[in-house]
């Protein structure tokens, strides 16, 4: 029976060995499939989770930032309104004191400046928060989740300073926004009279004016806002690693609030925000606000409606818009609502991209590296 079988197996050997290789083969090939799958499936659900904690991590980014905004907002347009100060001016015009004509004059320039400070600050302070934060919080993000670099995660205490960099802003940086600002509305506005007849149409190519005054000049804000919102060295009182890293992201938000894209974006907006003011000022041009509402054809409207359609026709002294300007300035938010000088931006699309492209850029380890 042995040998029966012996020469069965010697008669067929050729095709044992073809199917030992065929069946060991397919052994082979179903373990790698298996093992492949449960690899590819490990991937995606790493990715998975990856993602899901990426945008939460982003999302309490976004909130702490829009927290931060709000505190220091109110800090910055405090400081302005004292650098600007228009009560020494308006105390002397309720008094009758000095040149009435001189001093409505100074007035005029100081309330633009007032506005226009305040537009460029709010920008510019909104702009350098989404930037840093975003920059950091992508940072962290990558050294938390990647074991390679979680050694090279800096310090509490180096992330304070790096975000405290843009305190120079505050401190600095919004005097020469000031300074500069002031001396670009003394020029548009040096032949406009007081008496002269101002439509929207004619306040905002005012507006236009400064804004496209200040573009040319060779320290334009929003080219140049790193020289504005940032010390001009980090700080070098940390250990070796430490003092690079900072040294390293403070060049990288240099570059990026100097970039080409944040200075695009931060010219459409300064325009739209100006257009916002405006906006604004319309209702003060209508009848129930206390403006006489005369057409330029001298004609009167009484009826709501129809003054309504021809808001663009209307014209008022520029003597009469200087107090609403000045009051749009000076108008605090309502009990716990946001300032909408400071709203306009934090809902502004183009403004919230940045943050989030950035964020996108700066949680992947080729940017780490």
């Amino acid at each position: 029976m042995f040998s029966k079988l012996r020469g069965f197996i010697s008669r067929h050997r050729r095709k044992f060995i073809v199917g030992s290789i065929v069946v060991g083969g397919a052994v082979l090939a179903t373990t790698y499939a298996q093992r492949k799958l449960m690899e590819w499936q490990e991937k995606e659900a790493q990715e998975f989770f990856e993602k899901i904690q990426r945008e939460s991590h982003f999302k309490s980014t976004e909130r702490n930032c829009n927290q931060t905004i709000f505190s220091l907002s109110e800090t910055l347009k405090e400081t302005i309104l004292k650098l600007i100060d228009t009560e020494e001016v308006l105390r002397k015009i309720r008094a009758g004191e000095g040149n009435k004509i001189e001093l409505w004059d100074d007035l005029k320039v100081l309330v633009f400046t007032q506005i226009s400070t305040l537009l460029y600050a709010g920008l510019m302070l909104v702009i350098v928060l989404r930037v840093q934060l975003n920059v950091m919080g992508g940072y962290l993000f990558r050294f938390k989740m990647d074991s390679k670099d979680s050694d090279a995660a800096p310090s509490p205490e180096c992330q304070e300073c790096y975000l405290s960099l843009c305190n120079y802003f505050i401190n600095q940086g919004v005097k020469d926004l000031c300074s500069i600002i002031d001396k670009h509305v003394r020029l548009v506005l040096k032949d406009v009279s007081l008496k002269e007849k101002m439509s929207l149409q004619d306040i905002e190519q005012v507006f236009w004016c400064i804004q496209s005054s200040l573009s040319k000049d060779p320290l334009d804000p929003l080219k140049h806002m790193s020289k504005y919102l940032l010390q001009p060295f980090p700080p070098q009182n940390f250990e070796n690693k430490e003092a690079d890293f900072i040294k390293k992201i403070f060049y990288e938000t240099t570059d990026i609030l100097d970039s080409p894209e944040v200075v695009t974006v931060a010219d459409s907006t300064i325009k739209r925000c100006y257009s916002n003011t405006v906006d604004r000022i319309t209702t003060y041009y209508l009848p129930n606000n206390g403006i006489v509402c005369t057409l330029e054809n001298g004609t009167r409207r009484p009826d709501h409606e129809e003054v309504f359609k021809n808001v663009t026709e209307i014209t008022v002294p520029l003597a009469k818009v200087v107090p609403i300007i000045h009051g749009l300035a000076k108008s605090p938010s309502k009990g716990k609502q946001v300032d909408p000088w400071i709203e306009q931006y934090i809902l502004m699309e183009k403004i919230n991209s940045i943050g989030a492209n950035l964020y996108e850029a700066f949680s992947f380890p080729q940017v780490c590296k």
